[in-house]
């Protein structure tokens, strides 16, 4: 009886570690592709400005469907600056005050 137990116990541990793993592995995907977003709509922002907003709108996206409040807060605070640097004051404010709200 003891020994069901204890390989019941090892196997819950165990099914718990391979969660967490894939959990952090998932946020660290999702972090790449709203990095590698944002990147390309800050190089686009002055030569192609409605595929920059495109582009932000997937890392917008992706970051929303992440659930991670740090991963949101730092997609909301590279949005507000490349906004910033559009001289579009209103939807910087809105994106930095959202990054305010997850931190």
């Amino acid at each position: 009886m003891l020994k069901i137990m204890l390989k019941k116990l090892i196997l819950t541990i165990f099914l718990l570690c391979v969660q967490i793993v894939f959990a952090q592995n998932n946020f660290s995907i999702d972090k790449e592709k709203i990095r590698r977003l944002v990147k390309s709509a800050s190089e686009l922002e002055y030569t192609n400005w409605s595929q920059a907003q495109i582009l932000i709108d997937k890392a917008d996206r992706i970051a929303t469907q992440s659930n991670d409040k740090e991963l949101q807060a730092w997609f909301h605070a590279d949005a507000a600056t490349i906004y910033y640097d559009r001289d579009i004051f209103d939807v910087s404010l809105k994106y930095s005050m959202e990054a305010y709200y997850f931190k």
